[in-house]
């Protein structure tokens, strides 16, 4: 029995003898000092720490998928509501407001904006001058950027001059890819339109339109 007793002293003594203490050198290395005397420089897990950072970067920059395969659409919501400082000089601000109701489309991987004006005075294209295939249209983005894409065919007109009220029509080829990947993670601040006549610039209703709209038309 008293064998026994000693060797497990024995072994718990020598574990303390072992205990070690981690510390700083002066060169600002990371060492570890033994009850011995003795030390070494502790040793650091890299690869763990490489593969955890390249994970979080992919999830942050994904990369983008379009569906090829299929037609997507979403729900024609309205864009902007907004005063038109060429109808405004004429009509009052309240009259003077243009409304741009859109529709993102995937047809078969190309991605368009069908687009709808209500334009509230009659014959409203003498004010912008028509809509013609290859009108520029540009988004502005929160940091600054600039998107640029163009009608792909021209506008059509509606007048209804009983409600004093003008309908434009028409499509545009909106982005490549890579764009369409900027605007899923970026705000959209403004839309610029290229009328004939002056071109003019629209705050939108929410900023964050196309990151929530177009997920729906891309996977």
């Amino acid at each position: 029995m008293n064998r026994l007793l000693l060797i497990i002293l024995l072994l718990f003594f020598t574990n303390v003898a072992k205990s070690q203490v981690r510390a700083t050198t002066e060169s600002g290395n990371k060492v570890l000092l033994f009850d011995d005397g003795t030390w070494k420089y502790e040793e650091k897990k890299l690869t763990s720490s490489v593969t955890k950072i390249a994970a979080v970067s992919s999830e942050i920059q994904p990369v983008l998928k379009i569906d090829s395969l299929k037609e997507l659409s979403t729900e024609e919501t309205e864009l902007f509501y907004a005063e038109s400082k060429r109808l405004s000089r004429y009509f009052g601000e309240e009259q003077g407001r243009i409304r741009c109701k859109v529709k993102c489309v995937n047809h078969l991987g190309e991605l368009k904006i069908l687009y709808h004006f209500d334009i509230r005075v009659a014959g409203g294209e003498r004010y912008f001058g028509y809509l013609k295939k290859g009108t520029k249209m540009t988004l502005h983005l929160l940091e600054g950027q600039q998107l640029e894409f163009y009608t792909s065919v021209d506008a059509e007109i509606e007048g209804m001059n009983q409600y004093n009220l003008t309908k434009m029509f028409g499509v545009a080829t909106l982005l490549s890819a890579e764009q369409a990947q900027m605007l899923t993670v970026n705000p959209v601040l403004k839309m610029e339109i290229d009328w004939k006549k002056k071109s003019e610039l629209y705050e939108l209703n929410d900023s964050k339109f196309f990151i929530k709209t177009l997920p729906q038309i891309l996977f």
